[in-house]
């Protein structure tokens, strides 16, 4: 049996960049828990773009010198179609007393709705795929349009489009076309998004990505921002732990040579237990296509990624990964 949605108001405040400091938003937006899977609705998701693949794009963008633009669409939502028959129930400022049972048919998608993400996420892919550009395999939200000497890429995170091109005049036209479909907001060359801030220099190629608003955000939010800040992220004394517990963690020093030989050399018989599939790296070192060599523990760069630091080795490696504090 078909479901009656409910509606209601849900107000917010939300910054804004402009002169005004802040904003006052309302939507009317439907009680989509109510629906009924096969009936009210079918399929709901809806990819967003990888953040892997946006920092691919930034390097990208770095490396070749890239116009780097950010639009929003506005109220994205409500520029979908809908397949289903969806009736929702008015809000009480807008109900006929005459007509208590009174319902609204759906001709838009409503935020609320479980299908909503879905509904505007198909009709963006059909704009651009109408605008001749490719999905990418690798990451659908991102399309891409590349000719002899131009390159133009989309890349959509929900209702935040960034467009990465090396022509102005095909940014400009791709930013035309999309304000010709929906309503869009430009917001310049970007400067914020999806949480990050982004800072260029074009001379030197550098992009800088941090997260210092939403770093704040956290701590706001958990009450911690007169708290103390650590030098380091992980807490030594639980390695110190370790190894008072277990004197046999200090008695192994020479397991990465070990390795080392293991890619040069079979060892024993004993080390036939070894999957073949695991042996690829002796391969290449035979064919002299790969030199594998003992690194130090104190040049060991990945130790960062892997277990907890002294303060001045932390700040080394840090310097190494060429990342800087941005709080």
């Amino acid at each position: 049996m078909r479901t009656n949605g409910r509606t209601k108001w849900v107000f917010k405040t939300k910054p804004c960049t402009t002169e005004e400091s802040v904003k006052f938003k309302a939507r009317l937006v439907v009680t989509g828990c109510a629906q009924t899977e096969g009936i009210d609705y079918q399929e709901t998701y809806s990819p967003v773009v990888k953040y892997t693949s946006l920092r691919y794009l930034f390097s990208l963008a770095a490396k070749k010198n890239l116009e780097i633009d950010h639009m929003d669409v506005k109220t994205a939502y409500l520029q979908s179609t809908l397949d289903e028959e969806i009736y929702v129930k008015p809000p009480k400022e807008f109900r006929d007393p005459k007509k208590p049972s009174q319902v609204w048919r759906l001709q838009k998608s409503m935020y609320g709705l479980k299908q909503s993400g879905r509904c505007w996420n198909q009709r963006l892919h059909n704009v651009l795929c109408k605008f001749k550009m490719t999905q990418a395999q690798a990451d659908p939200c991102i399309y891409y349009c590349k000719g002899h000497d131009e390159i133009l890429i989309v890349a959509v995170y929900v209702d935040d489009l960034l467009i990465f091109s090396n022509k102005r005049i095909s940014m400009d036209n791709i930013k035309r076309k999309l304000e010709q479909e929906f309503d869009m907001k430009d917001l310049g060359e970007v400067k914020s998004c999806l949480g990050m801030n982004i800072a260029r220099d074009r001379k030197q190629n550098k992009i800088w990505i941090d997260q210092a608003g939403y770093v704040e955000k956290i701590l706001e939010t958990f009450k911690m921002t007169d708290y103390k800040s650590l030098s380091t992220p992980m807490n030594l004394d639980l390695k110190d732990l370790i190894t008072r517990t277990d004197e046999l963690t200090a008695k192994v020093p020479y397991q990465e040579a070990v390795a080392v030989q293991l890619t040069k050399n079979k060892i024993s018989n004993k080390s036939e237990h070894i999957d073949i599939r695991h042996h690829f790296i002796s391969e290449h070192v035979s064919n002299s296509e790969v030199r594998v060599e003992y690194l130090a523990t104190e040049a060991m760069l990945a130790d960062q990624l892997t277990k907890p630091l002294p303060k001045a080795k932390h700040e080394l490696i840090v310097k190494e990964y060429g990342l800087s504090n941005s709080l």
